[in-house]
């Protein structure tokens, strides 16, 4: 069964969101304020115009005509802060072109912060109004021909109204600014993708590719408007490319039907080609004779319409709390323009004979391969090595809502921040309270004697308090050491912070207890933050026997360095090394190997398995070369001078060449049965590690990795 299913009925709260919010609702609002005004005017003063009369019919003409200017006024307002990017956008693209993505992320930031702004706008024009219709028209200020006494304290009441509301919009925009630069680390991730996959958008977008001219016999125009102006400066004309960009219902660019079809005939002629993105229009079928225009025309009005309609509807006060422009068709994050940026990218290096895209294609628009695959492996989710025409869309819309959600998710206060916000909300009333007394007109030097007191007095008691304050928001909001999430080192306890506030800090042990630590006390403490580290490295310890031939280490490190360069999982820096540490009185040897893991240990599932893949490795290779670890053999005098000692048989080395010999003869024989097994023989997974086989040919590219570096990185320098 089906959700509930919405109503579409014209209930009361839909008809008060209709009338408060579209400028239909607006200028039908002002005309029933205004209709009493006029009926009062016309049918009761002007047959009697009496003092009275005359004193009433000038209130409440006053009253009303001020409120319906401020209904009708505030939504043209808001629509003017709504298109402030919009006029920006179509300057630029005038002047330059098109619009980047990085100006499509400044204009999102702007839309997630403009509903802070309207208020203060709101509040402006009602003292404007105030001032225009009370003092110039109606003239009842003191001092007017018709000076009313209440006239006075009112205008006092407006113009404190506006400082409150600038007072409370500034702290409340301070507060989001600083929500912005704070959240900007816990979100680096994420903001890191969106930047890269936008930075291979606009490399693809600017790109132009050289066409096949045409033949000078021919006289025909070129093919689709490709060398036309208006396509090299695409986004020049919002509103007209808009009307023109209408399709067809029965049109789907998924792209799949095309892709299926090219395959199943087994022909690419047999497969229509898609047009390039043309201002003219989208792909439509050509007919013979050519039809009449009635149905182009019928086309342009009713998109022309629709928009008329989106306009005149738009909730530019944001009384729905959409929360944005979504309703426009011309905003910058809405999924028309992904789609048609998508669209314009795939009819440009889509080739002539296949509907799918290859990582070759993408190599004309980069200037290396390396940029071209990396640019291929962003749109290529499934890493199937081609793109279809979805898969540029879907990843385009993705990542439009993402930055979306992004620009709003930074603005949001959250629990850290939130007493912050009460904070500079607190020094907010203090500034009103100052400017209430200079608007009301009150003596500050005799009202403020009282109050230095009580300042004074509550400078001694919160002196502790405060400092506390300063130091927790210096250290969360300027040095900012970690976010909700990070895995963290303090005091020798590895520990994941859980919730962070502004005068503590919950942290989740690994057991699942969960410690309290005082912002004040971290400020003193190291921190190391696991999730902003680079790759990490640790070390593997390991003793063998003293006599063990320097030649079988060397095979021991060639051998896992091999299995590093091919390790299918990727999860290490394919380069380590044997590094000796000590010699234990000629006992054993003690040595070191570099584990570089390929990432963080923010998720120490996934660092512990690596760390067992890696032992195991080396505990695989070490068995194969014969190293073992025992004490070395202990002198014994003999009491008969004249026996003579056994001598010491040493193991034979193995080659320089060869990092896995031969074994005893069990083992031997073990190899052989394998050597004569099929070549699809794969050995187990045992403990994450995957013995490789040694005539199987590998599809993964050995990766390098400096010998160098890695023991730098071990050791504690710079990789």
């Amino acid at each position: 069964m089906s959700g509930p299913q919405k109503r579409r009925g014209w209930g009361f709260k839909r008809i008060v969101t209709l009338l408060f919010s579209s400028l239909i609702g607006s200028t039908f609002l002002a005309g029933v304020l205004v209709t009493p005004a006029i009926l009062i005017h016309y049918y009761w003063y002007r047959p009697h115009p009496t003092a009275f009369r005359h004193k009433v019919t000038i209130n409440v003409e006053a009253w009303l005509f001020w409120a319906a200017a401020n209904l009708v006024i505030s939504w043209y307002l808001a629509v003017i802060v709504d298109i402030v990017p919009i006029v920006a956008r179509f300057l630029i693209s005038a002047s330059w072109g098109h619009v980047s993505e990085a100006i499509k992320s400044r204009i999102e930031m702007y839309n997630s912060v403009k509903n802070t702004v309207k208020p203060v706008f709101y509040a402006a024009s009602c003292w404007v109004s105030w001032v225009i219709i009370f003092s110039h028209i109606f003239h009842m200020t003191p001092g007017g021909s018709n000076a009313q006494g209440y006239a006075h304290t009112v205008s006092q009441v407006v113009e404190f109204f506006f400082f409150f509301i600038l007072v409370l919009c500034v702290q409340r925009l301070l507060s989001q600014l600083i929500a912005f630069a704070f959240h900007r680390t816990a979100f680096k991730d994420r903001i890191d993708a969106v930047y890269e996959t936008l930075q291979v958008v606009e490399q693809l977008r600017v790109y132009r590719p050289k066409r096949e001219k045409r033949r000078s016999g021919m006289l025909r125009t070129p093919p689709f408007g490709l060398h036309t102006p208006n396509f090299e400066k695409e986004n020049f004309t919002l509103l007209s490319s808009k009307l023109k960009d209408h399709k067809p219902e029965s049109r789907n660019w998924q792209g799949e039907d095309h892709k299926h079809a090219g395959k199943s005939h087994g022909s690419d002629d047999q497969t229509p080609r898609s047009r390039p993105l043309s201002i003219i229009g989208e792909d439509t079928e050509h007919h013979y004779p050519p039809s009449h225009g009635h149905s182009k025309d019928a086309t342009l009005v009713e998109t022309a319409a629709k928009m008329v309609k989106d306009a005149v509807l738009h909730d530019a006060r944001n009384i729905k709390g959409d929360d944005g422009a979504g309703d426009l068709e011309w905003n910058v994050g809405s999924a028309s323009e992904a789609k048609r940026l998508a669209r314009s990218i795939y009819m440009r290096l889509r080739p002539a004979n296949r509907t799918e895209l290859l990582p070759i294609d993408f190599r004309p628009a980069f200037p290396t391969v390396e940029a071209a695959d990396a640019a291929f492996r962003v749109f290529d989710k499934d890493n199937n090595g081609d793109l279809s025409r979805a898969e540029i869309k879907t990843t385009l819309v993705k990542v439009y809502k993402e930055r979306r959600f992004l620009a709003r998710a930074m603005r949001d206060v959250g629990a850290a921040l939130q007493t912050l916000d009460h904070i500079l909300l607190f020094f907010a009333l203090c500034i009103l309270f100052f400017i209430s007394l200079s608007v009301f007109g009150v003596n500050i030097t005799k009202s403020l004697t009282s109050v230095y007191s009580l300042i004074i007095a509550a400078s001694f008691i919160f002196k502790t308090a405060a400092s506390s304050a300063f130091d927790s928001i210096m250290f969360l909001f300027v040095t900012h050491p970690y976010d909700t999430g990070d895995r963290c080192f303090i005091d020798d306890e590895i520990m994941v912070v859980k919730k962070m506030e502004l005068f503590a800090t919950i942290f989740q042990r690994w057991d699942g207890t969960e410690s309290y630590y005082f912002n004040s006390q971290l400020s003193n403490k190291i921190i190391i933050n696991v999730r902003r580290s680079g790759k990490m490295y640790e070390s593997l310890t390991m003793q063998c026997a003293w006599r063990t031939p320097l030649e079988k280490l060397d095979a021991l490190e060639a051998a896992v360095n091999k299995w590093l360069s091919t390790e299918e999982n990727r999860w290490f820096v394919p380069s380590t090394g044997v590094t000796l540490q000590s010699i234990n009185f000629q006992r054993y040897l003690e040595f070191t190997m570099a584990i570089g893991h390929n990432g963080t240990w923010q998720d120490w599932n996934l660092r512990s398995a690596r760390k067992t893949a890696f032992h195991a490795a080396v505990q695989h290779y070490c068995r194969e070369l014969g190293i073992e670890c025992y004490n070395s053999p202990q002198p014994v005098i003999w009491t008969d001078p004249t026996v003579i000692l056994p001598p010491y048989q040493t193991p034979a080395s193995p080659s320089l060449g060869d990092p896995s010999p031969s074994l005893a003869s069990g083992a031997a024989s073990e190899k052989d049965v394998a050597l004569g097994a099929s070549s699809t023989f794969k050995a187990p997974t045992t403990l994450g590690f995957t013995p490789p086989h040694a005539d199987s040919a590998t599809l993964l590219r050995a990766r390098t990795h400096g010998k160098k570096a890695a023991m730098r990185a071990a050791g504690g320098g710079d990789a």
